[in-house]
């Protein structure tokens, strides 16, 4: 393991040094002692003494731009001390190097820093403990610790107090030197500085942040030995990324269906526990027993239902089971709610389909609307839905025709006249010279408009209550839009 100035510095700590170190970087390899003045070389430390050998004398370590000047020493102690500190950490790298191969090599390596490091614990992305130091027990370093401790996954509380903190906000960021030195929250963490190290598999994805705790400013000796740290969690072979559903998402995905005020935090780590993205399309599927009993056995008819639905994030309440899934990433998602509904003797409500989860609480009530009436799609039930909340208006314009709002998604971006022309289309009873007429235009020009519009969307215009449900729609726009 090569060395830096401010390594041996922090070494040298007992001598009180006095340092001016320009450079520091990690390249010592070996060390000379010289008389007067020797040859430069990058990767050696140069030690030189000022006085005779055998008497207390002040010694000069330098590399390149680098000094640290001890005082009141023996030559002989000095080259004693630099060369048990190549020996130190050499040994100490080997080490991590060594039980990286091992079984159980996250809590090997953390053993291995006993010595060099406060209290340090990995976690995976699913905020389950990986490995802790063992020699900090409860309340001694603070509560994320006594958590990890006690259950061995982050509890929800000491989470959402950290929510506006670096950590919550970065905890999927890639570092790529792999060390980030930064502040916790006081009151929560009073061991309140870390050092956050991102374990990184083969793929390149974090599976894993680890987080060397102190209570005072890291200095740059142990920044630098953290990157040793880093280089040996890389190295750690065959690990994957986890992206199943599990319970600590689940219960994320509870609360924020409860806490409306709080969704930001709960809906950023849905996100990324699943490996989601606030630009992937999404829907939610009520299922319910065909009695009327409560679901006793919830918790185990939700884990195998999880091995069924791909890309999926299921919870409960007292009298259904609620899955949110992403329809991005499983185009198959239809049909394994029939399957699972099907197996398991549920009936289902699917939601519209949104893009993000910010409109979760929507997406659940049109499928619990959808469930409510007998039907499996949100769809069949808009227009009825949508007469009995009029007053409600967030829920009203998410309801209206999801082909409208494509339709004028496309003129925005466009500059088209396609939702206008399927209008007057309809006002017209879908005749096109009436068309042409009331706006003015060539018939072959509403012909290619109406063309444009059936290569947009899918619409059963021969269906009368898809019909009355588009031009309901219009005039919701109208009087709410």
């Amino acid at each position: 393991m090569k060395l830096s100035m401010w390594i041996l510095a922090n070494w040298f700590d007992k001598y009180k040094p006095v340092c001016e170190i320009v450079d520091g970087d990690i390249i010592l390899e070996k060390f000379h002692i010289i008389s007067q003045r020797g040859i430069a070389d990058d990767s050696t430390l140069m030690i030189r003494g000022s006085g005779d050998t055998g008497s207390k004398e002040e010694i000069l370590l330098t590399n390149q731009n680098d000094m640290i000047c001890l005082k009141g020493c023996l030559l002989e102690d000095i080259l004693n001390e630099v060369s048990d500190a190549f020996a130190y950490y050499n040994r100490w790298e080997a080490k991590l190097r060594q039980d990286a191969k091992e079984s159980e090599p996250e809590q090997k390596i953390i053993d291995d820093c006993a010595d060099l490091f406060g209290p340090i614990f990995l976690i995976d992305m699913e905020m389950r403990k990986t490995a802790m130091s063992k020699q900090y027990g409860m309340g001694s370093v603070n509560s994320v610790w006594d958590d990890l401790l006690l259950k061995g996954v982050s509890c929800f509380q000491v989470i959402e107090k950290l929510r506006d903190s670096w950590f919550f906000n970065n905890y999927t960021s890639v570092q790529k030197c792999s060390v980030t030195e930064i502040e916790g929250v006081e009151e929560v963490m009073p061991y309140n500085k870390c050092i956050v190290i991102s374990q990184i598999n083969e793929a390149g994805e974090v599976i894993g942040q680890m987080l060397i705790n102190s209570k005072v400013t890291f200095s740059i000796a142990e920044i630098q030995l953290a990157t040793i740290i880093c280089d040996a969690l890389s190295s750690i072979k065959h690990r994957s990324q986890s992206t199943s559903n599990h319970e600590v998402c689940s219960n994320f995905f509870t609360f924020m269906l409860n806490s409306p005020e709080k969704k930001q935090s709960y809906k950023n780590f849905v996100y990324l526990v699943n490996n989601w993205s606030a630009d992937d399309e999404y829907c939610v599927a009520i299922l319910k027993k065909n009695s009327a009993q409560l679901l006793a056995n919830a918790k185990t008819t939700i884990s195998k239902m999880s091995a069924l639905l791909d890309d999926c994030v299921i919870t409960h309440d007292s009298q259904s089971i609620i899955a949110c899934l992403n329809v991005s990433k499983n185009n198959l998602y239809q049909y394994q709610i029939e399957r699972v509904c099907s197996q398991y003797n549920f009936r289902y409500g699917v939601s519209f389909i949104f893009k993000g989860i910010d409109e979760i609480y929507i997406m659940k009530r049109q499928g619990q609307q959808a469930i409510e009436r007998n039907k499996t799609s949100f769809f069949e039930v808009a227009f009825d839905s949508i007469i009995n909340c009029i007053e409600e208006y967030s829920f009203v314009m998410a309801s209206i025709h999801p082909s409208l709002k494509k339709l004028q998604k496309y003129d925005q971006k466009n500059g088209t006249q396609l939702a206008a022309t399927l209008k007057v289309f309809l006002q017209c009873e879908r005749n096109w010279v009436k068309t042409a007429a009331k706006l003015f235009i060539h018939r072959n020009t509403v012909i290619s408009r109406l063309n444009k519009i059936y290569e947009i969307v899918d619409l059963g215009l021969d269906n009368a209550d898809q019909r009355e449900y588009l031009l309901f729609s219009f005039r919701i726009l109208e009087e709410l839009g």
